[in-house]
């Protein structure tokens, strides 16, 4: 968090299997927004960890400090991955402190420190169908889930993975360009259910979704996870997932 510099440019890398991610510049209301996408971003690739470096970073109004929090929170149900801070100066640490960033994430004094301290990831299953953009996907994914949940033994969520998979599938094929692919992992006691598209805009709930014929919309996936949220992936499109409590 050095002197005021104009502008923000995110520099990104990989060190021994966790993304390495420097922002230079200046933190605000204008570019909060970029820098919170990328971390998400990083996160989704499913790194060993994501590391921040804000030694760059110059931070005018302390408040845009929360981006850190936001991700934090977007990201913790699912991919789950580290996102780690480092600040080389004892009076970028205290700052942090101060905004209560050190609640939710720790916060190292070197690079090497916090590679040091991310440790292996848990073990996850995980698999991918790659899915054509055309209605008969819908089918082939709950297919998918169906074979894929009794293969992990995890039935208990069979039935919801199987009514999750095909809302996010369908609203792929109806709503998005290309072909979507849907992604199950399992880990930690949860089962996530992500399907990814090449369109960025965001999946918008809508109430009225449930009173159509075979279509259950959104509002049915929000009720069945425990949590859902989209992001944007580096490709340029967006991943919309679902996390299903496996009991």
């Amino acid at each position: 968090m050095m002197g005021v510099r104009t502008g923000l440019r995110i520099d990104q890398g990989y060190r021994d299997g966790a993304a390495v991610v420097v922002p230079h510049g200046v933190l605000d209301l204008a570019n909060y927004a970029e820098l919170r996408d990328t971390l998400v971003k990083c996160a989704i690739e499913l790194p060993r960890g994501v590391i921040v470096d804000v030694g760059w970073l110059s931070v005018p109004t302390t408040a845009t400090l929360a981006v850190f929090s936001s991700v934090w929170i977007q990201v913790s149900d699912w991919p789950g991955v580290p996102i780690v801070l480092v600040a080389a100066r004892e009076l970028d640490r205290r700052r942090l402190a101060r905004n209560s960033i050190t609640r939710v994430m720790p916060v190292h004094a070197s690079v090497e420190e916090a590679l040091d301290a991310l440790g292996e990831p848990p073990p996850r299953r995980r698999t991918i169908l790659e899915l054509p953009d055309e209605p008969a996907s819908v089918a082939a994914g709950r297919r998918f889930v169906e074979v894929t949940c009794i293969r992990w033994g995890c039935l208990e969520v069979l039935r919801d993975g199987v009514l999750v998979a095909s809302e996010l599938v369908e609203n792929a094929v109806r709503h998005a360009h290309g072909d979507p692919r849907l992604r199950l992992e399992l880990g930690g006691g949860l089962l996530t259910v992500a399907v990814y598209d090449d369109d960025p805009t965001p999946p918008r709930l809508i109430n009225s979704s449930l009173t159509a014929p075979g279509h259950l919309g959104l509002v049915m996936v929000a009720k069945l996870a425990k949590s859902w949220s989209s992001a944007p992936t580096l490709s340029g499109g967006k991943v919309v997932w679902a996390v299903l409590v496996v009991p």
